[in-house]
Parts: C-alpha cells; structure tokens; sequence
C-alpha cells in the first residue's frame, strides 16, 4: 500500500463529545469516519482504497451486523461548526447527517 501522506495518525478523541455518543452505532460511525478521513482518505489508488474499504465492512459487519445501516450510510460528515459564531457555546464534534445540513452551517459561517 501506498500513502499520500506517512504523518502519525491521531484520532481527535479529545475533541469529541461523549454525551452526543450515547448509543454503540454513533460510536462505531464516528469511529468510521476517523477511519476512512485518517486512513482511506490517504491512500494514493483505488485498489488499496478498495482493499481498506473491503476490510473495514467485513470488520463492522463481523461485529455489529446490526447496527450496519447506520454506520455505512453516506455522506459521512463530522465538524464543530454549529455554534462557531457563538464563543458562549461549546463547539461540539458532531455528526452532520447530510449535505443540505452542512450547507446550512457553513453558509451561515460565510
């Protein structure tokens, strides 16, 4: 395999917030996410991509078949952008479940 990038990979887990991960399938997407943003997203050609892909669904699969709707459903957006322009509330790292959601948070940020 071969990497765009050979930076030390991190998951911003201090960055999350706990209370909004209450349910194992929110844990799990999340966990998704960082996967595919830290890992996939760094790999250079689409059999490499595929052959991380292909691990990853027969992990998630092997050990919540059930939860597997939601956690492979697409987009797979996270950020903090929700309460950026209020410094009084806290700027969670949240799920945005989909794109017209996204535009509205960043249009609103523009």
């Amino acid at each position: 395999m071969a990497l765009k990038d050979r930076s030390v990979w991190t998951v911003p887990t201090d960055e999350l917030c706990w209370c909004w991960y209450v349910q194992a399938k929110h844990v799990v997407r999340v966990w998704r996410h960082e996967i595919t943003r830290v890992i996939l997203d760094r790999l250079i050609n689409e059999d490499d991509q595929a052959l991380v892909t292909g691990h990853l669904v027969t992990l998630l699969s092997a050990h919540y078949q059930n939860k597997m709707d939601y956690v492979m459903r697409d987009p797979i957006l996270y950020g903090d952008y929700r309460n950026t322009l209020d410094p009084a509330e806290p700027r969670l790292y949240e799920a945005i479940e989909d794109f017209p959601t996204a535009q509205v948070c960043t249009s609103t940020h523009a």
